[in-house]
């Protein structure tokens, strides 16, 4: 048990708070006891020994069964009724999660705002800063580089409908749950923004050479029929003469 100073006038209330504490927290005969706070003030509950194993200062709660362990937030039944666990540094509150009407929330007190929120009907996620894991570009800029092997648009549309997905991407099966890195699939999917980009700008150079050499044809046809325009008048003429 914890160790309690004794404050003269008060040993009493003290025997008497640790013997109502006692009986309160006393656990059935062969089981570990219901409530166990050590001499470090740690809490174990179903525990003798609540330790986390570090050798930080710090108070450390450890929920423990056999079976199954959890802690319980019942914040009762009615509107606008809330659980939450708070976290304070200083007195000063930070972050704050748990759970109010439909929604989990985690709450930033920096911001006085909810970073994170999910629905608890539809399982949406509403996210209210940028989504980042702090990974690198996983090759995507390398596209622009000269000595990267970017597949023709022929290679790439063949690849493509032969194993039916995007090949910076990979297969999403229809109908299956599948797990993916989201830093992968969008650094997959930038891979393949690029590409295609690249692919825009030779498709559209080729249009540009293309309507080059169609103008450079129906000067060279304007300059045939005025060529021939004038033949036939010379050849009228001559008939006429004749």
């Amino acid at each position: 048990m914890t160790l309690i100073e004794r404050h003269t006038g008060n040993l009493g209330y003290w025997g008497l708070a640790l013997a109502l504490f006692a009986i309160g927290t006393m656990p059935a005969v062969a089981q570990n006891p219901a409530i166990r706070v050590d001499n470090n003030g740690d809490v174990g509950f179903g525990t003798n020994t609540p330790d986390d194993g570090d050798t930080l200062a710090e108070r450390f709660i450890e929920v423990k069964d056999a079976n199954d362990a959890r802690v319980v937030v019942d914040s009762g039944d009615g509107p606008g009724r809330f659980g939450e666990f708070m976290f304070q540094r200083g007195n000063s509150n930070t972050w704050s999660f748990g759970n109010e009407n439909s929604r989990f929330y985690i709450f930033n007190y920096d911001r006085n705002a909810y970073d994170i929120s999910i629905n608890r009907a539809t399982g949406n996620v509403i996210l209210s800063g940028t989504c980042t894991d702090g990974g690198g570009a996983g090759g995507c800029d390398g596209v622009f580089e000269s000595d990267y092997n970017l597949p023709s648009i022929e290679e790439h549309a063949a690849s493509m409908w032969a194993n039916k997905h995007l090949p910076a991407i990979g297969p999403t099966p229809d109908g299956d749950r599948i797990s993916f890195s989201l830093q992968q699939r969008h650094f997959g999917v930038l891979n393949e923004l690029e590409k295609a980009h690249i692919y825009i700008e030779q498709l559209h150079k080729r249009v540009k050479d293309l309507r080059g050499s169609l103008e450079s044809e129906r000067a060279r046809n304007d300059e045939l029929e005025q060529r021939l325009a004038r033949l036939e008048n010379v050849m009228l003429v001559l008939t006429a003469e004749n």
